[in-house]
């Protein structure tokens, strides 16, 4: 069986850290796959951490999707960017997760099904390992060699928060990644992508949205955002989804 356009055999690990603004992200993340790629399986993997009085991530048990919690080792290493392959180890190990499936971040959207140009390099036997902007890919027989990635000593020598930088950890033992075209793009770019991740969303800014709003989503600001403001296609849907989202989001969160 191979996958789907609209993501059967597909499996999407979504990553992200106990934190209130991730709430709204990987809620965002989840209703997006779920409206155009339906066939997909999805599971939220989530770092430890959050110190606050409110309690998010009620919704995926509300929504019946599956969602755990794991060690920060981001946090323990100061690179918060070394949750997410800990995350997939945690879901290979723990038998949450199968392959094929993508690792995604939480500010990343899916905006269309799976075109035929991508289908063709998920379903290449030869590609085991790939990534597109902050989506990796894994296909099979990886499982033994990506867990040495988290027994490598580079992992100490890691800081920040640069994802270049644990991928280029990860080359080291899973070996050079192929590069899936057209699979991931920054919302402010004219590429057509499936996938989507956004800093800027029309009028939105995400650093500056979380530093003044909090844990608040932008879901019922959507219209707002998007008003007498050039944006591109994929922008335009992010903005559509956001206000399609809203009354969901309210009755589950």
């Amino acid at each position: 069986m191979k996958v789907t356009a609209t993501g059967d055999r597909l499996n999407i690990l979504i990553t992200c850290a106990y934190l209130p603004h991730h709430d709204w992200m990987a809620f965002a993340s989840w209703y997006s796959i779920y409206r155009n790629l339906p066939d997909a399986e999805v599971a939220i993997l989530c770092a430890r951490g959050m110190q606050s009085d409110r309690i998010p991530f009620n919704w995926p048990y509300r929504c019946d999707i599956r969602y755990f919690q794991h060690e920060n080792i981001g946090k323990h290493y100061s690179c918060p960017a070394l949750n997410k392959p800990y995350a997939a180890c945690i879901a290979l190990t723990q038998d949450l997760i199968r392959e094929p499936f993508f690792v995604i971040d939480c500010d990343v959207m899916a905006l269309r099904s799976i075109s035929s140009d991508i289908l063709e390099q998920l379903n290449d036997p030869d590609i085991t390992f790939g990534s597109n902007d902050s989506i990796w890919y894994f296909q099979s027989q990886g499982y033994e060699r990506f867990i040495e990635v988290l027994n490598t000593r580079d992992i100490e020598s890691q800081s920040g928060n640069d994802n270049q930088k644990i991928l280029d950890m990860m080359t080291k033992v899973m070996g050079e990644p192929h590069h899936i075209t057209n699979l991931c793009s920054a919302s402010d770019d004219n590429e057509i992508a499936v996938f989507s991740h956004y800093n800027k969303c029309g009028r939105f800014d995400k650093n500056e949205w979380i530093k003044s709003k909090k844990s608040q989503s932008p879901f019922m600001y959507a219209s707002q955002l998007g008003k007498d403001v050039h944006m591109t296609a994929d922008e335009q849907k992010i903005i559509k989804l956001w206000s399609q989202m809203r009354s969901v989001y309210d009755m589950v969160k």
